[in-house]
């Protein structure tokens, strides 16, 4: 009996943990830093995001003190992203992977693979799998273009005031 009100505590509270876990984890707005069109940007992917763009600005030997405006230019850039995305999921418009290797294969030339690879680690701190992530991100931004046959900049422009 007091092994079954012990164990039957024990689920109750791993349960409860796991909900409170999920609302900080999942649902709590902090845990965002904006949304687009009801879809959240994490504050971590921002903050992973904006960590990378330091890090390049400090590669190439840039006074990050100087640039007052990165932290905006890197929420504006995801936020594109994420018009982007949620208009390549309405159309259905796909990158795969294929796609993604051929365009690695293209970018590196005759570069052997290990020192491209160094080089994004130098100038981004960077790995290969978020490198290959934004390839195809790059590649989905062509396609949109191609789709819209128009430049994507003005036409992000307007999305961006549709959200408003």
């Amino acid at each position: 009996m007091k092994r079954t009100i012990f164990f039957s505590i024990l689920v109750i509270s791993l349960l409860l943990g796991g909900i409170v876990i999920y609302k900080i984890k999942v649902i709590n707005p902090r845990s965002y830093i904006t949304k687009v069109a009801g879809e959240g940007i994490r504050r971590s992917d921002y903050e992973k995001e904006l960590a990378r763009t330091k890090h390049f600005f400090i590669w190439a030997k840039q006074d990050i003190s100087k640039l007052p405006s990165l932290e905006g230019d890197v929420l504006e850039r995801m936020i594109e992203m994420k018009i982007v995305s949620q208009y390549a999921r309405k159309n259905n418009i796909i990158v795969d992977q294929k796609e993604i290797e051929d365009y690695y294969r293209a970018l590196l030339g005759k570069k052997s693979e290990t020192e491209h690879l160094a080089t994004i680690k130098k100038m981004y701190g960077m790995e290969k799998s978020d490198y290959l992530q934004k390839l195809s991100e790059e590649i989905l931004k062509e396609k949109i273009q191609h789709r819209l046959q128009r430049p994507l900049s003005p036409w992000l422009e307007e999305m961006k005031m549709k959200q408003k």
